[in-house]
Formats: structure tokens, C-alpha cells, sequence
């Protein structure tokens, strides 16, 4: 390979990531799942665990968004379906098909059904925009930020 070759590789390589990347900047992992037709991403720090497939059981006189609760291991934890508070039509046809994200803070321990894991990403935190004035009222109290994703936003 000649130099010039070489050096006009290099050059389309620069064009094609022409973003600049502070490394000093923190970095944070999001996961990002389906959940109805819509895409939304979760701060890797609060996902302790992905389940495949896990059997749900159903318990009786729980809300609507509490799809019911598992045995992890010994612990029974419960599992929640954000399809209502998010304003998302479910795609599922069965209980007992998708992921359940076990999503874990300071004060809750639960599972979170999804559709689908889309993808598993790191973003410099001034990736992580502001949630815009036009967002939607039902979902301003559940969105932290927005960030980009195949050029298209994706709340988290």
C-alpha cells in the first residue's frame, strides 16, 4: 500500500468520524429496549440483571402496571409493565415472551417487562441532553434525559 493510499484512507476515516470526543468526559452505559412500539433507554447503573423469559406469577388485586412477581433465586421480586405510564400499546402475545429488566436504586428493587433489548451503549455525559419543553406531559415525570440514538432521540 503507498503512502498516498494510505493517507487517503486515513483522511475518509477522519470525514466519517468527524465527532470529537472528550476522554476525560464521564461515560455512561444505557441499555436500550422496545417497550410497545417505542424505544427507551435505562441508566446501566440501575440494571443489577437481564432475565430471558422468566415465569410470572400472576397475584390477584395488584394494580394494572404490576404484571406480578418472580422467584429470583429465593427472593420474590415483582414485576411492573410501564406500558400505562408511558401511553404505550403492548405488542406482546404472551406473559411469558420478552426480557424483564431488574432494575435496582437506592430505594426499589423490581422487574421491568420489555418487548426487546435493542442495544447496550456508552455515552459521554454531554450525551445525555435535557429532556425537551415538548415532551409529552405523561411522560415528563418518568424522562431524565434524551439522547441520540441512530439519529433518532430515545428517552431514558
Amino acid at each position: 500500500m503507498s503512502d498516498a493510499h494510505l493517507t487517503q484512507l486515513l483522511t475518509q476515516r477522519r470525514e466519517i468520524s468527524s465527532d470529537v470526543v472528550n476522554v476525560d468526559e464521564p461515560l455512561h452505559q444505557l441499555v436500550l429496549v422496545q417497550i410497545g412500539d417505542q424505544s427507551f433507554a435505562f441508566l446501566g447503573k440501575h440494571i443489577r440483571e437481564i432475565l430471558v423469559r422468566p415465569t410470572v406469577y400472576f397475584v390477584p388485586g395488584c394494580p394494572e402496571s404490576m404484571e406480578g412477581v418472580i422467584n429470583l433465586r429465593g427472593s420474590i421480586e415483582s414485576v411492573i409493565r410501564l406500558h400505562g405510564l408511558l401511553q404505550v400499546a403492548s405488542r406482546q402475545t404472551s406473559d411469558q415472551s420478552g426480557f424483564v429488566l431488574m432494575g435496582e436504586t437506592e430505594q426499589l428493587t423490581s422487574g421491568i417487562r420489555v418487548e426487546a433489548l435493542i442495544d447496550m451503549i456508552e455515552v459521554v455525559e454531554s450525551g445525555l441532553q435535557p429532556p425537551p419543553s415538548s415532551l409529552p406531559i405523561h411522560l415528563t415525570p418518568y424522562v431524565s434525559h434524551i439522547v441520540s440514538y441512530q439519529h433518532k432521540p430515545v428517552a431514558v
